[in-house]
């Protein structure tokens, strides 16, 4: 249960910093050009896709550490 414990905020703090990098003016500045081009976009709208996307991943494995935690504590509570 430790390490799913470990796991979760160690994906909190990764989210946490994802977050700041769209919205702390001087972690976004770093990313906030029109050039180079990726995939046909500016680099800062794909900059803000891909971050969205790593988000919205992290928050899916958190969900799963979340249910294995409450399972984990169900069984420990029926022994």
């Amino acid at each position: 249960m430790q390490k799913y414990v470990i796991r979760k905020r160690i994906l909190i703090g990764i989210v946490a910093f994802l977050v700041l990098t769209l919205v702390f003016p001087p972690l976004f500045s770093s990313f906030n050009r029109i050039e180079p081009w990726v995939m046909g976009v500016p680099f800062l709208v794909f900059w803000v896709f891909v971050i969205n996307v790593v988000i919205a991943v992290i928050l899916i494995l958190l969900w799963k550490t979340d249910k294995a935690i409450h399972e984990l504590k169900r069984e420990r509570s029926k022994e």
